[in-house]
């Protein structure tokens, strides 16, 4: 977890990640306190891998508080990033009909896999949500309250590639208080 995106990210000094509080439910595996007040959720459903990181309501104030002092930029974003093993990718990466090349695109579209002309995954647009007290998402179709996003694949041919998933800090800043999800 950090700011910015892409080559401008800057990782919060919060140590490396813990992945020992694990719980799977179904077709949903959590991890809990990955970093201080963040979890994260993956789930299978339909060729979609569903990946969600959660920002508990403590660490959202911190944010917001951080974002209204200035100490954050509202211009920035708040990154969730992952390496991504170029061994995992045994399809071909496709935007629409058109194949890409995943070692020479940074892609910020929602990407789908193709095996034997078979969909086999996909990715969808990062979306971020408010959370209620019982951490549900609150989806919100009001344009003001939308808190943007961005995301990025790009994979490197001699090491790991990288995912990010991103939020717009000055959206989260205003959103309602609670935690978040994207």
């Amino acid at each position: 977890m950090g700011v910015r995106r892409n080559g401008a990210f800057h990782a919060f000094d919060w140590g490396e990640p813990n992945w020992s509080e694990i719980e799977v439910q179904g077709d949903q595996v959590y991890w809990y306190n990955v970093f201080p007040d963040v979890d994260l959720s993956v789930r299978y459903i339909h060729d979609i891998l569903k990946v969600d990181v959660i920002v508990r309501a403590d660490l959202m104030k911190q944010i917001r508080g951080d974002v209204q002092q200035g100490t954050l930029d509202a211009q920035d974003y708040l990154t969730a990033r992952f390496d991504i093993p170029s061994v995992w990718i045994t399809s071909d990466a496709c935007l629409g009909e058109k194949q890409v090349d995943l070692y020479t695109e940074n892609l910020d579209e929602p990407l789908q896999f193709v095996k034997n002309d078979k969909v086999v995954h996909k990715l969808s647009p990062v979306t971020a949500y408010v959370l209620d007290s019982m951490g549900d998402p609150i989806y919100s179709f009001d344009e003001e309250s939308a808190i943007r996003t961005n995301q990025l694949w790009q994979l490197n041919k001699d090491a790991s590639g990288v995912a990010e998933m991103s939020a717009c800090l000055g959206d989260l800043a205003k959103a309602p208080e609670g935690g978040v999800g994207y």
